[in-house]
């Protein structure tokens, strides 16, 4: 599945492996921020930062073991966050009601779905299946700037970012003959650069929690 990956062993994949440390950074990066903004109370805000935790536990232990279970731990935290984001921010800074955020989540759901049954299998290197995730980002982005939000442009920079994290993971097997390394660590550099920017524009415009 990834470029680096030639055998089935345990440390198979090193750089894949050891690129989720990005996210552990951002887990802490936005720990911080919270701190600073007195939000790290509330426990959105906690349930998001450990779940960029879970992403790189579950990443590492994906490109390490690669197996079933493995995946598993790989893609669950990811989808979890997706799902707690979109409901956060809809639900605290967009300011929408319990239904319409309950609409929101189903409608990623099935977008989600549906981009990634509509292609071919390994399609973009399955790339697809967070195709649901860059549409709403970016409707998020334009909300984001348009309602005039603490860092308006904050969404904006991340959707652009997890563009090019989006490249590089689906060309990583393409670019094996000339770059035996693979591209797969900069999807996690780059994407650890987008947890950490969504999950900010949450932060930043919370009130702080009350002590």
């Amino acid at each position: 599945m990834y470029c680096e990956r030639l055998d089935p062993s345990f440390w198979a994949e090193p750089v894949n492996a050891l690129s989720n440390v990005a996210f552990v950074l951002a887990a802490i990066g936005a720990a911080v921020l919270a701190h600073q903004r007195g939000c790290l109370k509330h426990p959105q805000v906690v349930i998001l930062i450990a779940l960029i935790k879970l992403i790189a536990f579950g990443s590492f232990a994906f490109h390490t073991f690669a197996t079933g279970w493995a995946a598993i731990a790989d893609v669950a935290p990811i989808t979890l966050f997706q799902m707690c984001f979109l409901g956060f921010y809809a639900r605290d800074i967009a300011r929408l009601d319990r239904g319409r955020v309950a609409m929101l989540l189903l409608g990623f759901i099935i977008t989600s779905q549906t981009l990634g049954e509509i292609v071919p299998p390994g399609f973009l290197n399955g790339s697809m299946m967070y195709g649901g995730a860059l549409l709403f980002l970016a409707g998020f982005a334009v909300y984001h700037r348009a309602a005039r939000r603490i860092e308006p442009n904050v969404l904006v920079l991340a959707t652009g970012i997890f563009i090019v994290s989006l490249t590089f993971r689906s060309i990583d097997n393409v670019v094996c003959e000339t770059f035996t390394a693979g591209t797969h660590m900069f999807w996690h550099l780059l994407n650890a650069g987008v947890l950490y920017l969504v999950t900010r524009a949450y932060i930043v415009n919370l009130k702080p929690a009350a002590k």
